[in-house]
């Protein structure tokens, strides 16, 4: 092995590769489109093992699987691969960043400097790429969204389509400033719209980004400069969990565009609806048609209240999203203690991270009133955290004392109306009320009925079990 290897090798092991992980990830870029018998001579892995670390490269997006036969194989170009390595190590350890970002700069040189070059002869006829893992999707929309040069046009999902801007806001106004021109297509809103808010985040006022929707899209796409496409596959109810194919083929590509200007000319833009609320109704009564995950716990013991709450946050938790338990301010070290019974981490817990405890003196405004828009703007930002920080969605348990005991009953009702429309695939509420603070108001029923109309899901406790009702 010469020294260059020996460099690369000792680099990606930072990264977390095992050295037959990375002798692997380097075959494979230096060949271009090998199959698995040339990787295997090439990287001296032998061939039933680099079968076996397939499915572990592809789910840390640094290759991907041609359709045909033979099997072939490419990866990501160097600066998205190593990207995708450091999304990966910040979620292990967030202090070990800068010192990656060092080393991914001389990765990248090596690794762009000593690609072998193929022959004509030896170009592939493939130019389908399944690709099925978080992310790899993730790496592949950056890599067609950094090598734009012209357009960028886009038909998602309205979830996707927050997903992206949330994920690839920097990558797209670094497109836009190359004079690259982006058209985004969607669904309307289904009631308040938040992608204006978003995108003015997300974007200063002096760049422009094109932004129309359209009832009814018979296709989910991303194409780039007219010759590259990434399909998403039927049925998928938020993209990142779903499958993609991505082609140069210049039939299907050229088909897919003039899809896409039909659309383009026949939607509306968002502008002209700003701020008016439509009533429109997407499958399932959501945006982009995924049903919304908004339950509400009536409660009567504080055993339930946490039993059914943090088993919810655990279960989420464990599957990568960020969480987030809301309380009274006099409440958070009781709910510190209960998750340490529950079995959560206190390392976890203290950091503060992938897991919060907030006071609803977090969302008052700085005089400690409390303002609607003002907290779901911070519920805004802690989704684009956790996308930023690469965690696998936002979950959200709030304790709802905090209305009654301060006279806001009103507000109550407002605030759940703007949760409920805010809601997406990627960002989950639990709200539990105690039954006796309910009866405690001076209108119970109508407030009860507010509430379950305002949640699609009812959990209530029966015998100290819980029961589970759609509303």
């Amino acid at each position: 092995m010469n020294d260059t290897n020996e460099i690369r090798l000792d680099i990606l092991s930072e990264f977390g590769l095992t050295e037959n992980q990375a002798k692997v990830f380097i075959a494979t870029t230096r060949l271009g489109n090998p199959t698995v018998s040339e990787i295997a001579d090439e990287s001296e892995v032998r061939r039933e093992e680099v079968y076996r670390l397939l499915p572990e490269l592809e789910k840390m997006g640094l290759v991907e699987r041609l359709l045909g036969k033979p099997l072939r194989l490419k990866t990501p170009d160097p600066q998205s691969a190593i990207i995708t390595l450091v999304n990966l190590e910040r979620e292990k350890a967030k202090d070990r960043i800068a010192e990656l970002s060092n080393k991914s700069k001389e990765l990248i040189q090596s690794l762009g400097h000593q690609v072998i070059e193929s022959s004509s002869e030896e170009i592939l006829d493939s130019d389908f790429s399944l690709i099925q893992e978080k992310e790899s999707i993730r790496v592949k929309i950056f890599e067609m969204i950094s090598q734009a040069t012209k357009h960028l046009d886009v038909m998602f999902t309205r979830t996707d389509l927050i997903w992206l801007i949330s994920t690839q806001g920097e990558a797209l106004q670094d497109a836009i400033n190359r004079g690259v021109k982006i058209q985004l297509l969607s669904e309307p809103p289904s009631g308040r719209d938040r992608l204006p808010k978003i995108i003015r985040r997300r974007f200063p006022g002096d760049i422009e980004i094109h932004v129309k929707y359209i009832l009814n899209p018979t296709a989910f796409y991303f194409i780039r400069d007219k010759n590259q496409l990434m399909f998403i596959a039927s049925g998928a109810h938020h993209l990142p969990s779903g499958s993609c194919l991505w082609t140069d083929n210049m039939g299907l590509v050229t088909l897919t565009s003039s899809n896409f200007e039909e659309h383009w000319h026949a939607s509306v833009h968002w502008k002209t609806i700003d701020g008016i609320s439509l009533s429109v109704s997407p499958q399932d009564g959501s945006e982009g048609g995924s049903s919304h995950v908004h339950r509400i716990l009536l409660y009567n013991s504080s055993d339930t209240k946490y039993k059914v709450l943090l088993n919810f946050l655990k279960i989420h938790f464990e599957n990568g999203a960020m969480i987030i338990y809301v309380c009274g301010k006099d409440c958070i070290e009781n709910v510190k203690e209960a998750m340490y019974n529950f079995g959560f981490d206190k390392k976890f817990i203290n950091a503060q991270k992938q897991i919060r405890i907030l006071g609803w003196d977090h969302l008052l405004l700085d005089d400690g009133s409390f303002n609607i828009e003002k907290s779901i703007d911070i519920w805004d930002e802690f989704y684009f955290e956790s996308q930023d920080l690469g965690y696998n969605g936002l979950a959200i348990a709030s304790e709802m004392k905090f209305f009654f005991d301060n006279n806001l009953i009103e507000e109550l009702e407002g605030y759940e109306k703007q949760i409920h429309e805010m809601l997406t695939g990627q960002i989950e509420f639990k709200c539990a009320y105690d039954e006796k603070s309910i009866l405690g108001t001076s209108q119970p029923l109508q407030l009860y009925a507010k509430l379950l109309g305002t949640h699609s899901i009812l959990l209530t406790e029966e015998s100290g079990t819980t029961k589970k009702t759609k509303t």
